[in-house]
């Protein structure tokens, strides 16, 4: 055990607290830690006992050439056991602890440092600085249980196949979540290739439908499939036997035949058609446009059938007329549609009574030119099963051969030379309406110089207007070159020619004829 010398030692108890002189040191003796701890009084002053050791008097140490008048002189051992320790008279005794004074305070300044035994060392008020740590202190410091770091140890054979497999299933998922999302770009790509394909199948579709709409149909044998044969039931009764004949006659052409239509005219044999509309003409765009879906619609065509019995009944009744009448009431038929009466056997009644055969002769041909009926004879059942046929062909073809006729080349000239200006180009085109002549082109283009103004013209008014909106205009040579009037008088376009002009330029009905030849 080492001690170490300081100038001086003063133990006091009174209240005025003394400053240090800078080289002055204290000694502390602990028992706990069985070492001498040194603290600098600047640095730290010396930790309290905490009421672990015992305050020893001090009073028989040889304290000569010290002043310690007031001060009660004491050293305070920290420590609950000092019976290892020597004692502290010993230990002060054996020291040589010469006086010197302090010439940093003055030559009559000593420095007083008090003890409070209840504080330790100092009542001062200010805060002592944190005790060193000694070689002690080191040492059980480091000698504290640090907790030991063991060896982490190896995965088992269990946790390492359970990480493989969780390492094979994420695996699997992402592989799965790329195929899907694979697979999903692939139905995408193949929709948006199939929606293309349907598309561009559309519309091959739409334009071959457009061409067979604007195709003209003048086949009798391939319209015939778009006919429908309506026989009354009256002739199942009158001729059973009919609507298998008839069967057989259309049966390779697609032709549908009914005998289950209605007696509309109770004890008369009545025959009607439909059509199966699948075209209709477009005014504003001038062209058929194909119709989905194809839909049926009565002809304005019907047929009557008379025997030679019961049409001399009718002549003698004088109810021929009073019978046309009661058809066309009850099949919706006007006097400009078309009603056929179609008479069994006038044939072998010419052949055996004439006279007879003259008089009912002479009654239908009356009532043809009355009633604007058509007459058929025929004298069996083949013959009216043919004659049917014929009539079935003739109204599938109708409407295209009506519009035929107002295209055909009859009508224009088809070898026109281009003309030598709009003037020119414009009195060419007039020209080619049916019957309108060269000078009455001309007459038309003095008023309206451009097909332009005439379309405009026509557009202003009506159309009973516009049908003679060029009867007053001048013509002044006929076809041969000759001047219409003497005298410098001129004829005029007419009315008819009118008319013929505004069907060309300004007609809605695709089945109006330019010129009709009735």
């Amino acid at each position: 055990m080492s001690f170490y010398q300081s100038d001086v030692i003063e133990l006091s108890d009174s209240d005025t607290p003394a400053t240090p002189p800078p080289s002055s040191q204290a000694y502390i003796i602990s028992d706990e830690e069985e070492d001498l701890l040194i603290s600098s009084p600047v640095q730290g002053l010396p930790r309290p006992s905490l009421n672990k050791g015992k305050a020893r008097d001090m009073s028989g140490y040889d304290t000569s050439g010290y002043d310690t008048s007031g001060y009660d002189t004491h050293i305070c051992l920290d420590g609950s056991d000092d019976d290892d320790l020597p004692d502290a008279r010993d230990i002060l005794g054996g020291l040589n602890l010469p006086f010197r004074s302090s010439t940093s305070f003055g030559p009559s300044t000593s420095f007083k440092r008090p003890i409070s035994p209840s504080a330790g060392w100092s009542d001062s008020d200010e805060t002592p600085s944190p005790p060193k740590k000694s070689r002690v202190d080191i040492d059980v410091a480091s000698t504290i249980a640090k907790p030991r770091q063991t060896k982490r140890k190896g995965k088992t054979a269990e946790e390492k196949a359970r990480e493989k497999e969780l390492r094979e299933q994420a695996r699997a998922m992402k592989n799965a979540e790329k195929e899907r999302q694979k697979q999903q770009k692939m139905t995408e790509k193949a929709a948006q290739k199939a929606m293309k394909e349907a598309q561009k199948q559309q519309d091959r579709e739409e334009k071959a439908s457009h061409r067979k709409a604007n195709q003209l149909l003048l086949d009798k044998k391939v319209a015939l499939q778009y006919m429908t044969i309506i026989l009354s039931e009256s002739f199942k009764t009158s001729l059973p036997a009919f609507a298998g004949l008839l069967h057989n006659k259309v049966d390779g052409f697609k032709t549908i035949v009914r005998d289950n239509g209605q007696n509309l005219l109770p004890g008369y044999d009545t025959v009607r058609w439909q059509r199966s509309i699948y075209k209709e003409y477009d005014i504003p765009d001038r062209a058929f446009k194909t119709v989905k879906p194809v839909y049926q619609k009565y002809e304005k065509f019907a047929l009557l059938r008379l025997d030679v019995a019961r049409l001399r009944e009718l002549v003698r009744k004088n109810g021929l007329g009073e019978l046309v009448e009661r058809f066309r009431e009850t099949h919706e038929l006007e006097r400009k549609d078309i009603m056929f009466i179609m008479v069994f056997g006038m044939g072998k009644l010419r052949k055996r009574k004439l006279a007879e055969w003259n008089d009912l002769e002479s009654a239908l041909i009356g009532l043809q030119f009355q009633e604007d009926i058509h007459l058929a004879y025929v004298e069996n059942e083949q013959e009216a099963v043919d004659r049917i046929y014929n009539y079935s062909g003739d109204l599938g073809i109708r409407e295209d051969k009506l519009i035929s006729r107002s295209y055909l080349p009859f009508c224009p000239d088809t070898n026109v030379k281009s003309g030598k200006g709009p003037k020119d180009t414009w009195t060419k085109m007039l020209n080619q309406v049916h019957r309108l002549t060269e000078h009455g082109a001309k007459g038309i283009t003095e008023r309206y110089p451009t097909m332009q103004s005439l379309l405009m013209a026509y557009e202003s008014t009506d159309t009973r207007a516009g049908e003679l909106l060029l009867s007053d205009c001048r013509v002044e040579r006929r076809r041969d070159g000759q001047k219409t009037s003497e005298r410098g008088g001129h004829d005029k376009l007419g009315p008819a020619l009118s008319r013929r002009v505004h069907t060309v330029f300004a007609g809605t009905d695709h089945l109006s004829l330019v010129f009709n030849d009735k």
